[in-house]
């Protein structure tokens, strides 16, 4: 879509009618491309956005998307692509899971109750929008590494009640050296991941996922 673009039929539909799945492949600055529940996209070309993809619940799959400096993603819902990243992805509300790598200079953010899934290997930061109170309990973010040893990122924003979840490690302990969060693997070994803020010494807890990691 170009800037400011709508979409929209009117009148009466004679003639064969091409869907965004097979044309689309431009989110313009300033334009906007929305998927409500129910509304997936399925595409197998590369797809650019400059302005907003927003995902309500939704899986977008495409062979390869760009998201421009002025580009954000935001919302909940599955993303199946190889991202390159400049701009803005956002988990808002829910999860949001993102399967394949992820390069570029953007930044991955995670609001309060909202869950960022990385299926795939990237070096981008995280940033924790800062928690809020619901019926007097602090509500944080999650971030949740499926491979941990393929996030080689920063995570910014750590804060109680966050979590980060490495999903396919069981951790015994964890402890905060400088900047960096380390965690012990039960069996042997250590994952870090690296954090910027100032951190007291009682932030952290472990506990199982429920799953098969921490």
């Amino acid at each position: 879509s170009g800037t400011r673009s709508t979409f929209g039929t009117f009148g009466t539909v004679t003639g064969p009618v091409t869907g965004l799945d097979t044309s689309l492949s431009t989110i313009g600055q300033g334009g906007t491309l929305a998927l409500a529940s129910g509304r997936n996209f399925a595409a197998a070309r590369n797809i650019t956005d400059a302005g907003l993809l927003s995902l309500g619940g939704v899986a977008f799959s495409t062979g390869a998307l760009s998201v421009a400096a002025t580009g954000t993603v935001a919302g909940t819902g599955t993303v199946t692509a190889a991202i390159s990243n400049a701009g803005l992805i956002h988990a808002t509300g829910s999860t949001l899971l993102l399967v394949g790598g992820i390069t570029g200079a953007g930044t991955l953010a995670i609001d309060p109750a909202a869950k960022l899934e990385l299926n795939g290997a990237t070096a981008q930061t995280v940033a924790f929008n800062p928690g809020t109170l619901a019926n007097g309990t602090l509500v944080g973010g999650t971030l949740k590494i499926d491979t941990a040893s393929n996030y080689t990122g920063t995570v910014t924003g750590f804060a109680p009640a966050d979590t980060i979840d490495l999903a396919n490690l069981i951790i015994s302990t964890a402890s905060i050296a400088g900047d960096t969060l380390i965690a012990n693997i039960s069996g042997g070994g250590t994952q870090a991941v690296a954090l910027t803020g100032a951190f007291g010494a009682d932030i952290l807890k472990v506990t199982g996922d429920g799953a098969t990691g921490t």
